[in-house]
């Protein structure tokens, strides 16, 4: 399920025509959000990044009554601690990373059944080891997903299943 959250990753990452060559290489928070999606039972992919859609590049703009919860460069090293201990198993959300080098990333989190983290990259896709990540963050924040109710926005960052 992950990797059909972002088909035209690669296809995107090769292609030498300006912006349309990055628009599914830059589109990290819609595939978060497509991620949810399918997690509910929705048929769909990550729509294209588009400059004028920077509106939804905040989870608060997807669904209702988000609580976004921040995680500073003092408590990076907490972070596995930190979601597990604040949200039950079975339990999903978006962590928004700021990158030591200066750049952000949008990651799915998922407890599972017993409650063990694991970090989902939904555009790339890739399972992270939290060891592999926490070394590369500044800081981030979170926001738990799954019991959300949401937006109509968030119709604009994905299009129907088309690799069916």
């Amino acid at each position: 399920d992950l990797a059909e959250c972002n088909p035209h990753y690669t296809y995107s990452l090769y292609r030498g025509d300006g912006y349309d060559s990055v628009a599914y290489t830059q589109n990290c928070m819609n595939c978060t959000t497509t991620y949810e999606l399918r997690r509910r039972g929705y048929d769909v992919e990550a729509g294209r990044d588009r400059i004028q859609n920077a509106y939804n590049n905040s989870v608060t703009h997807w669904v209702k009554d988000a609580v976004v919860n921040d995680i500073d460069k003092s408590e990076v090293k907490n972070l596995e601690t930190i979601l597990e201990s604040n949200n039950p198993p079975n339990s999903r959300g978006n962590l928004m990373i700021t990158r030591k080098s200066g750049s952000g990333h949008s990651i799915v989190w998922e407890t599972d059944s017993n409650g063990k983290l694991k970090l989902l990259d939904a555009q790339l896709p890739h399972k992270y080891d939290i060891d592999e990540l926490i070394d590369t963050i500044e800081d981030a924040n979170w926001v738990r997903t799954d019991n959300l109710e949401l937006k109509e926005e968030v119709l604009s960052t994905i299009v129907p299943n088309q690799h069916k």
